[in-house]
């Protein structure tokens, strides 16, 4: 299968002259027509274990003007292939490095000149450190799907599915900060308040329960359910995954509710969100906040179902991971024209059945976004790139949240409940 890469930078150079004589200008002459259309230009492999082997394809249009095509394999200044682009053209390539492997193509017609690169990016798996794990108890069904941490970074919170049993856990040792405390089963995502006073903790299929922190004390249950919770405000959360909406606990109403919808994820500036349709519809939906207008819903090609969606830092782009029919793949999306900006599978990934409610985390200085992949594990995307960058398979990985003080440092729990903090390095 073909999988279209993200197309990183295009630049375009018009050539013209220029005379400073102070005489009569110039009778001009026959000015430049339009440029042709640029060939399809696409790669077979764009991140994966090392090698990286696929094949770069350079597609003309038929009855179109003939480019010229010049390939820079790994941007190391040498020029692999070059020759005039009459017909399709697939160019082999093989990279073995860990890294980030560019591949340069110019193409150019008369006056005109493109230059277009493409990745390939091989997997390092050394570069995600585990600095400490814990084997959480298994009392019962062993399923941890919620995992989040205050904003001050100074404790973690993991829920245990089918116990109803919430952890408050030192960030630093993983050790238990407060005893563990019981609750009804079925915990899913878990989020805090902005001022860390309170824990929301979602239930599938009950009422979301309200637990005081640091305390632990049960404090009363709310509404709604569902699998995911985001705080808008010290009295507004977002659920979703069954109810779907802005939630006052104030008042214990829906302020605005709209149909069910699947995972969601709220822009940094908290000015709009995307949710994804419920399982097994390939689309996603932008609405703004607070009052969930819908802006557009766009359909995704190529995967179905989708899974988890997650907003870039820069809320440019938000990202959507789902099943192609052979493989996992992260496809990013223009947040504002709806456009489709790149995709990229994950090589011998197993399709996910979504086990966790906090799937996705961006890290603490925003150049990282951790997803939930194959169970267990996780896949990193750089968001200079805007593409995978690492993954890490099994045992660790899971559902996962991100320290807001230690920049590139994650913190994830397992279905069977092994908790690990686990760094980026820097590469």
């Amino acid at each position: 299968m073909i999988i279209r890469s993200i197309l990183l930078a295009v630049v375009t150079t018009v050539f013209a002259t220029c005379s400073d004589s102070t005489g009569p200008s110039p009778t001009p002459g026959p000015q430049p027509g339009p440029a042709p259309p640029l060939p399809i230009i696409e790669t077979t492999a764009g991140f994966g274990d090392s090698p990286v082997v696929g094949e770069l394809i350079l597609d003309p249009i038929p009855g179109e003007d003939v480019w010229r095509y010049e390939v820079d394999l790994d941007a190391d200044g040498t020029i692999e292939f070059a020759s005039l682009l009459t017909e399709l053209v697939e160019l082999f390539y093989r990279f073995e490095t860990p890294g980030v492997h560019p591949i340069r193509i110019r193409l150019t017609f008369e006056e005109f000149e493109e230059e277009v690169e493409r990745l390939a990016v091989v997997n390092d798996p050394d570069a995600i450190e585990v600095l400490a794990e814990r084997k959480l108890p298994d009392p019962g069904p062993p399923i941890y799907e919620g995992i989040t941490i205050d904003h001050a970074g100074e404790a973690l919170y993991v829920g245990n599915y089918w116990e109803g049993i919430l952890y408050r856990i030192d960030p630093t040792t993983l050790a238990d900060l407060t005893p563990p405390i019981q609750l009804n089963p079925q915990i899913e995502g878990l989020a805090t308040a902005p001022s860390d006073s309170l824990l929301f903790v979602a239930r599938k299929n009950f009422a979301m329960s309200i637990v005081a922190i640091p305390s632990m004390e049960f404090r009363r249950r709310l509404a709604p359910s569902g699998f995911f919770v985001k705080p808008l405000s010290e009295s507004t959360i977002v659920v979703g995954g069954q109810d779907f909406g802005v939630f006052d606990f104030m008042i214990g109403d829906f302020v605005v509710q709209r149909p069910d919808a699947w995972h969601f994820s709220i822009s940094p500036d908290q000015s709009r969100i995307a949710a994804l349709d419920l399982p097994n519809e390939p689309f996603a939906s932008l609405y703004t906040l607070p009052d969930l207008v819908l802006e557009q819903t766009i359909r995704i090609d190529g995967l179905e179902p989708l899974y988890t969606v997650q907003f870039d830092p820069s809320g440019e782009v938000f990202y959507v991971m789902g099943w192609t029919g052979e493989q996992m793949a992260i496809v990013v999306i223009d947040a504002a024209s709806g456009v489709q900006a790149g995709s990229t599978s994950i090589p011998n990934s197993a399709i996910c059945h979504l086990c966790a409610a906090n799937p996705t985390a961006v890290s603490a200085n925003g150049r990282y976004i951790a997803f939930e992949g194959s169970l267990p594990g996780l896949v990193i995307v750089d968001t200079e790139l805007r593409a995978p960058r690492f993954e890490l398979r099994g045992p660790v990985g899971g559902a996962v949240t991100a320290s807001p003080t230690e920049p590139n440092v994650f913190f994830t729990v397992s279905n069977t409940g092994l908790l690990a903090k686990i760094r980026i390095r820097d590469t």
